[in-house]
């Protein structure tokens, strides 16, 4: 069943890929679900279509609505709840650099996108849990972590968010940037983050930065401001 599953996986990706490729950049992240044939998938695979009713089963939705067992394994497939909202480059430079915010974001952002693959599943579930209108959950969880770590991140550092900026409106000005190379690829760029030499600060020796590391520091420097009363840990405007 595992390797069936795989081959499933890897038929839809494919054929989202084409589909994309067909429809242009605009079509980036807005995959509507009905561009996503069973029986396209099953062929691809090498399989018939009624291995959809092998793999997966019919369900009903949080919101009602029914949903086949080709729709059922589309969603239980890419709205895996273990698929990392945080690149693994940016968590392991947070663990590296917890007292240095400047090399915590210049080696985080270095190559901070995930792999083609990885990253092409976790938009193609956002996808899919958008246009089936089913779940929010992967978008609602990708913001509920990022909005949890970053006013630690800042405590820790000396820094708050000025007012009246959230934690959510930063997370969205960083999840953009993030998504810059999801985009970049989709133009067929060949380096999506490329890099320069950069000073980040007057006292900062002159470094390499990608081109998204760069766009972090510039919006934590904007949207940010040097703790004046020490506040408990965690707290930030919201």
């Amino acid at each position: 069943d595992n390797s069936r599953r795989e081959s499933l996986i890897d038929a839809v990706l494919e054929i989202a890929r084409e589909k994309i490729n067909e429809a242009g950049p605009e079509a980036a992240g807005l995959l509507p679900l009905t561009w996503l044939k069973s029986e396209d998938i099953a062929n691809e695979a090498g399989l018939d279509p009624e291995v959809f009713d092998r793999v997966s089963a019919p369900r009903i939705t949080s919101h009602g609505r029914a949903l086949s067992s080709f729709e059922s394994f589309l969603l239980n497939t890419f709205t895996d709840p273990d698929v990392a909202a945080t690149p693994p480059t940016v968590s392991d430079a947070i663990s590296a650099y917890p007292d240095d915010l400047e090399e915590m974001i210049r080696v985080g952002l270095e190559d901070s996108s995930l792999t083609p693959d990885e990253q092409f599943r976790f938009h193609l579930s956002l996808a899919v849990s958008a246009f089936t209108l089913a779940e929010r959950a992967d978008i609602n969880r990708l913001f509920s972590e990022t909005e949890l770590l970053y006013p630690f991140l800042l405590f820790s550092h000396g820094l708050q968010l000025r007012q009246p900026v959230t934690t959510h409106l930063l997370a969205m000005a960083i999840e953009g940037i993030m998504d810059g190379g999801w985009l970049r690829r989709i133009y067929g760029l060949e380096d999506v983050n490329p890099t320069a030499q950069f000073r980040a600060t007057p006292s900062s020796d002159l470094k390499e930065w990608s081109i998204d590391a760069i766009a972090v520091w510039a919006i934590v420097q904007t949207l940010t401001e040097s703790i004046s009363q020490p506040r408990p840990s965690g707290v930030a405007a919201r």
